[in-house]
Parts: structure tokens; sequence; C-alpha cells
């Protein structure tokens, strides 16, 4: 039988109920009938006490002795301290297994109200008067015992039988009332815990619906879960902080990541496709107009058709490189290295082409020891990549400058440069895969855009985080803050 989680939810809880509340009622029904009884039994020995001090004067009377008691004097003394005549039950079909009817012999039945033996023994245990037959010591130790006293010497024992059943109308009238009560409270009880576990069960299965129908539309391919979509809805109405509904709103939050990764994957192939026609399509053009003579075949042609191999060339090698850099295939050798050392060679490599436009590079780093605990040719990669941008991107006559400093553990290293610039907006969309601004900033001809995709994930490889932002010179500011090696 399949059963949904709700209904599961349901028979749990109400199963569970039912159990409390059997064992509640039959530990309420137990402890009743042991105080019903033991109330009943201290009201019989109130009696039995008043009948103690009249056996004592009849003691006293008769010279100190019994002998002036007789049966039917004993009876009768307990006919006048019984309760008022009550109605009895007729005996059952099956009598208990400990009831003993007394002989005819001596004296019949009790009188109603009191137990089915009342007996009377001296110091010795022997009968004096009394109802029923017992058996010395293994009946007497069950019975009710009260000695009868003067001057404190013990002149007779007063053994009654406890009471252990309810044989009056109405004492069993009240018991039985008291079971009914006890029925229909609990059937109330069961009641209102079904109702009770119905909503609950809906409100526990209510995430785990909305997650269902959630999976369902991301495994159909549907990503986008906007406002219009009923697990939106759902998601909305979903207000509690417990782990179902945190687990949903992950999930839900899971669906927008996909969205995105389709919607970039999506862009970059737009991207890259775009960005090999481009050289491709030159490429062609130049060959075809050679081959029908529109252009002669030349130093020219050839140095034309030789810059759009390498661009196409480097294209193709900047996207296998950011493929094995997102898949975590770029090979890291780390040691401890000198980030100042790495930074004047890149400055000291750049210097040539910075003049060719009129560009000035300072460098400005502290006197400490700048340590980290990385690949040395991946770091230059990075610094490189990043000089590179800056260089592309700078009008001249323009200024970079590099600052690198130690700061709460981490190397800081900062690369800002003089317009054009970069909105804020535009920034935290630099170092996606061939992202290029559209402003005066995406005016380079060559390259594709993957060098700062290249340098965020050397930097994420080396435990590090990189961000831009607008520069207080005009352009754009990269900073990069790798872990400080100590020592």
């Amino acid at each position: 039988m399949n059963l949904r989680i709700s209904q599961k939810l349901m028979l749990a809880f109400v199963g569970l109920t039912v159990v409390v509340l059997l064992a509640t009622l039959s530990l309420a029904r137990w402890s009743f009938e042991r105080g019903f009884y033991d109330y009943v039994n201290a009201v019989e020995k109130v009696r039995l006490e008043t009948l103690a001090l009249e056996l004592a004067k009849i003691y006293q009377q008769g010279d100190n002795s019994w002998r002036t008691l007789s049966q039917r004097r004993f009876d009768s003394l307990i006919q006048s301290f019984a309760p008022p005549t009550r109605p009895r039950l007729p005996p059952t079909e099956h009598p208990m297994e400990n009831h003993r009817p007394p002989p005819s012999h001596l004296g019949g039945p009790p009188p109603p109200g009191l137990p089915s033996r009342t007996l009377l023994l001296d110091k010795q245990q022997n009968r004096i008067v009394g109802q029923g037959p017992y058996e010395r010591d293994s009946e007497l130790s069950e019975m009710v015992e009260l000695p009868i006293l003067i001057d404190g010497a013990i002149v007779g024992v007063l053994y009654s039988d406890p009471r252990r059943e309810l044989n009056d109308v109405p004492e069993t009238a009240f018991s039985s009332q008291q079971w009914q009560a006890g029925l229909l409270i609990g059937s109330l009880a069961l009641l209102i815990a079904s109702a009770m576990s119905y909503l609950l069960a809906k409100a526990l299965s209510r995430p785990v619906n909305t997650m269902l129908a959630t999976v369902h539309q991301l495994a159909s391919g549907n990503y986008t879960l906007d406002s219009t979509t009923p697990t939106a809805d759902k998601h909305k109405s979903i207000n509690s902080n417990d782990e179902l509904s945190l687990l949903n709103a992950r999930l839900h939050r899971l669906a927008q990541v996909l969205a995105e990764s389709q919607t970039a994957r999506k862009r970059l192939i737009a991207e890259i496709s775009h960005e090999l026609r481009t050289p491709l399509t030159i490429l062609k053009g130049e060959i075809e107009a050679i081959k029908d003579g529109i252009r002669p075949f030349g130093p020219e042609q050839l140095a034309s058709l030789d810059e759009e191999t390498d661009r196409l060339h480097h294209l193709i090698e900047d996207l296998y490189e950011v493929s094995l850099s997102d898949v975590g295939g770029l090979r890291y050798q780390f040691e401890n290295i000198d980030i100042r050392a790495i930074l004047d060679a890149t400055v000291h490599r750049a210097q040539a082409r910075a003049a060719s436009t009129n560009i000035a590079i300072n460098l400005q780093a502290s006197n400490e020891a700048l340590l980290v605990y990385g690949d040395e040719q991946r770091i230059d990669q990075l610094f490189r990549n990043l000089l590179e941008n800056a260089l592309a991107y700078t009008d001249g006559p323009g200024e970079i400058q590099i600052t690198a400093h130690n700061r709460n553990g981490h190397c800081i290293i900062t690369i800002e440069d003089t317009p054009p610039g970069v909105s804020q907006e535009e920034c935290a969309q630099l170092f996606d895969a061939l992202y290029r601004p559209d402003a005066s900033r995406s005016r380079r001809r060559s390259g594709a855009g993957l060098g700062l995709t290249i340098c965020s994930n050397i930097v994420g490889a080396h435990r590090g985080r990189i961000t831009a932002q607008p520069s207080a010179l005009g352009g754009l500011s990269v900073t990069v803050e790798l872990p400080a090696h100590e020592g």
C-alpha cells in the first residue's frame, strides 16, 4: 500500500495518540479502583473501630472474658454498626476464586454493607466468634487487623476481609459512570487529536509537496521559477524557519542559479561563435581576394593573414586555459614565493610597450616581506594579464599605479589606471568569460575578454579574492587579496 507522506504522518500521530490514551485510561482506571477500594476499606475500618470499642465493653462486663459474647450477639452488633442497607448485585454465574460462602451452621451470609468475613480471635488466634472459615497465618495476613485493647493489653483481635470487588448497586453505578466518563473523554481527545494530526500532517507535507513540484520543473528543464510559477507562489507562502522550509528556500535558490548558469552558457556559446567568426571571416575574405586576383599576394597580405591566424590561435588557447581552470585542470606547484620580485619582473617587461603608448607605470611596494604560498608561474600569469588589461584599456598619455602591502594576514595588490573608466554596475561582470564593456574600454580590436576570467580562477585556486571597482584615477581599480605566508 503506497501512502503519501501526509497520510503516514497522520497515521503516526493518531497511532501515538491511541497508545498514549490507552495507557492513560488504563492507569487512571487502575488508580481509581485502587483508591476507591482503599476508601471503602477505610470507611469499613472506622466502623470496625466503633465495633471494637463496644466489644471491649462486653469483655469488661463479662469479668474480663468473652463468655458472655455469643455468635448471635456478635451478629447483632455487626448489624447495628453496619451502614444502611443498600441493594446488592446478584451473584455472578462464576464467583470469584477467593470467594468462600460461609457454612450454614455459622449463621449464613454476613449483613449487607460489611465484608464477607468478620472474625474475633483471642491472642492465640483462636476463634471466639465470627463468620466464615479461615486458615491460620495464610489468610489472616491478607485481612484487615484491628486489636481490641483494655488498659493497653490486647484481649482480642478483630479481623475483616478487605473489599476487592464492588457488589453494591450505588458503588457499581459510580464505578460504571467513571468508566463511561473516561471512555467519553478518551474518544473526544482522540477526535481532537485526529483533527489536529490531519492539519499538522498537511502543514508538514506542504514544503515537501512544494519541493516535489520544484524538482519536477527542474528535471523538465524549467529553471525560471518566476512569480507566475505555482511553486514560486507556494514558496512565498512558506514563512517558517524550520529545516524543511530552509531546504525549500535553498532549492528555490538552486533553480535561480541553474537559470543563471543556463543563460550564461547560452551567452558564452554565442560570444565564442562571434569571436571565432570574426578572424575566420577575415581570413576567408583575404584568401578569396587573393584567389580572385583582386589583391596580389605579397608581404602585406601575408602579414594580415598571419595577424588573424595569431588572433585565432590566442583565442583558442585562452578558451582552452579557461576551460582547464574551470574544471581544476590547471596544475599548480605551490611554494613560498616573493610577490615583490614577480611584480618587478612583470613591470620591467611591460615598460617598453607602456612607453610606446605614452603610459607611465608606477610600482609602490612596502618594505616588508611580501610572501605568499602559491605557484610562481600562475602568479606571474595573473599579474601579466592584469597589467596587459590595464595597458590595453588606458588612453595615452596615462598612468598605471601598482601598490602592494600586507594587511590583516593578506597580501594586497592593487592595479589602478586612468580613463576611460567602467561603471559600478559593469565591474561585477568583468570577470565573466568573454565579457567586455560596451563603452570606450571595449575599443581594443584584439582579445576575447578572457584574461580577467583566467585571473579570477587563478586567485580562487590560491584561496584569495579579486574585486574590481571604479578607480580614483578615473579608470579601473583591480584588487587582489592573497593569504600571506608567515615566515
